[in-house]
């Protein structure tokens, strides 16, 4: 047993952390608030805990004995993941720790919303005697609306259910058989801000979901409605929230963090008074929570350099020297570009991927990463390939790798099949990518589309419509009319001569209205745009 194994304990833990340290034979060190000084210490230590301090590329340059980096916690974006892998320093974490603490949070907002609990304390401590003006409601019987059923969602809709509740839910990568086993409603977000009582966001903040909560849903909200969140400020466009708490001041809103970031000083929606109820950011600060992380952070560590046991790794693949990782690249931006061409039709059902030439040897590599591309849109947390195959699983989205037919001629190029599954209908959509010879990823083939040769990166607008003269100008006068600029516009006739493609690089992002007005006014079976 080496004694000399030292692990940084950079944030506050429960003292079980140190205790299972010692007990396996490592020297823990406690260094609490010392996060922007972590590169000064880390020299001489060969594991490092953290909650949500920053480990930056400086701090893992630093690190010359580093082996391991544990997050206490989920979310792993406080942790240059790139320098860590090419340090070949392992990152995990500890994912559900804290899932409960901030599924009990969310009840704490509903029944001080419910019952008027902070209206209360405050006027009776003053002496005052409310209790007719106090009338409040009851939970059962409401409706909770969830965006997003990952660890923290699932959690709620079992909670919920205790509370005699009515759940609507709404997540476009959960499967229609784990809604069923989770026995919810899958609903579209306008039906969630129709028709539920309380609203409550859990998803990772992403260029997709960055403002995702937009004035156009808020509007639709019922009166005394409450909306929660606990995920990420940006979510929701702040303007936008500001406008309609004006305009419905019956409606709440709920924060446990905000736009100015996790700093003391005034915050912006304090404003609206008793029309919101704010929290520092404390939805995973429990005891309880505290103590699972700091128990599993500790465990995870000892079971590491005494056992070689890796459990929860969250950014290494082991990744053959011969191979070109810009195909995990194109993987990844495959499944990203596939999910969009159904998210409209329904939940992903199965994800096909099928590696031709050379790359059929690293078909589990790409596999992972083609999964993660689909999967990444919409998840509580950042994702890394290694873990994106058992949260596809988790979510009831089937898995199937496949031998390629090498007589097709493909060269080294990935096939990447989604199907969406609705009502018992299935749609199914195919892309297939490679790299050339300047090593620039490219998308040759979408569907039925041939050769169409689009480079995957930046805004990319996408409509397929019956095959007819004077489209591209519609498209082009509307985007004209927006003030947006076509850098790139590809259009394709699909093979059998009955479909046309029209795959449009932008300036900048096309908005959800604008897309909705050009798939209206060409007639387009499908229509989205997506950043890559």
């Amino acid at each position: 047993m080496n004694n000399k194994i030292k692990i940084l304990i950079a944030t506050k833990l429960n003292p079980v952390v140190c205790d299972i340290l010692k007990n396996g034979g490592l020297e823990p060190v406690v260094m609490e608030n010392i996060s922007d000084g972590l590169e000064s210490v880390i020299g001489d230590f060969h594991g490092l805990i953290v909650r949500s301090e920053k480990v930056t590329e400086s701090v893992i340059e630093a690190g010359k004995s580093l082996k391991l980096i544990v997050r206490a916690g989920s979310g792993v974006n406080t942790i240059d993941l790139e320098n860590a892998s090419k340090r070949n320093i392992l990152v995990l974490n500890t994912p559900n720790a804290n899932s409960n603490s901030v599924a009990e949070l969310v009840f704490a907002y509903m029944l001080v919303k419910s019952r008027y609990v902070l209206i209360a304390d405050s006027s009776t401590k003053e002496g005052k005697w409310l209790k007719k003006k106090l009338m409040g409601s009851e939970l059962a019987e409401k409706t909770l609306g969830i965006i997003g059923v990952g660890n923290i969602g699932s959690r709620l809709i079992r909670k919920a259910k205790g509370f005699d509740m009515n759940v609507i839910c709404y997540d476009p990568i959960l499967s229609a058989e784990r809604a069923k086993t989770l026995e919810v409603d899958m609903v579209s977000l306008e039906e969630i801000f129709k028709n539920s009582d309380f609203i409550t966001l859990h998803v990772p903040l992403t260029s997709n979901t960055k403002n995702m909560i937009t004035y156009d849903l808020l509007k639709l909200m019922k009166d005394d409605t409450m909306i929660i969140n606990a995920s990420r400020a940006e979510l929701i466009n702040e303007e936008e929230l500001k406008k309609i708490l004006k305009e419905k001041p019956s409606v709440t809103f709920a924060a446990d963090l905000f736009y100015e970031g996790d700093i003391e000083g005034e915050k912006s929606i304090a404003k609206f008074g008793d029309q919101i109820v704010m929290t520092p950011h404390i939805g995973a600060s429990t005891k309880d929570a505290n103590y699972r992380t700091a128990k599993q952070s500790a465990e995870q560590t000892v079971g590491f350099f005494n056992a070689g046991i890796i459990k929860n790794t969250v950014n290494l693949i082991e990744i053959p020297s011969d191979f070109n990782t810009n195909f995990m690249n194109l993987a990844m931006l495959l499944g990203k570009f596939a999910y969009y061409m159904i998210k409209d039709y329904g939940q992903p059902y199965e994800v096909k991927v099928t590696c031709y030439g050379n790359l059929n040897k690293y078909t589990s590599i790409l596999l992972k990463s083609g999964i993660m591309g689909v999967l990444d849109n919409f998840l509580e947390e950042k994702i890394t390939p290694n873990i994106a195959e058992n949260i596809a699983q988790e979510n009831g989205i089937i898995i199937t790798p496949r031998e390629p037919d090498e007589l097709k001629g493909h060269g080294d190029s990935i096939t990447l099949d989604v199907v969406a599954k609705h009502e018992n209908k299935y749609l199914e959509t195919s892309v297939r990518g490679t790299i050339s010879a300047e090593n620039e990823l490219i998308i040759r083939r979408i569907d039925k589309f041939e050769s169409v040769d689009v480079t995957p990166a930046g805004n990319i607008s996408v409509f397929t419509y019956d095959d007819r003269k004077g489209i591209s100008g519609k498209i082009g006068d509307i985007f004209s009319k927006n003030n947006i600029n076509i850098l790139d516009g590809r259009y394709k006739t699909s093979s059998d001569g009955e479909l046309a493609i029209a795959i449009l690089k932008t300036s900048c992002p096309v908005k959800d209205k604008i897309i909705v007005d050009i798939k209206e006014k060409i007639g387009a079976y499908n229509a989205f745009s997506v950043y890559l």
